[in-house]
């Protein structure tokens, strides 16, 4: 990132998710019945530093295909 930026995630996920920023646990959904990846299930806040950011997400399947989506849906430089 050129700058601090203040964003929202959109994250979908077949089956479950948890989602990591920097090694800092930013988000999980447990989904027991199971879902489809659909864009912006979930929506996350989160805040990235100046400079290399590592997101990582880890994606637990209940059976059948699994994926994932993750896009930013809104970004704000912080000016800091």
């Amino acid at each position: 990132m050129p700058e601090e930026t203040t964003t929202v995630l959109g994250i979908g996920s077949d089956d479950s998710v948890k989602v990591w920023l920097n090694g800092e646990l930013v988000h999980e959904h447990w989904e027991e019945n199971g879902r489809g990846a659909v864009p912006d299930n979930d929506r996350v806040p989160v805040t990235f530093k100046k400079g290399m950011n590592h997101l990582v997400l880890k994606i637990q399947n209940g059976g059948g295909p699994w994926g994932f989506c993750c896009r930013l849906l809104e970004a704000e430089a912080s000016g800091k």
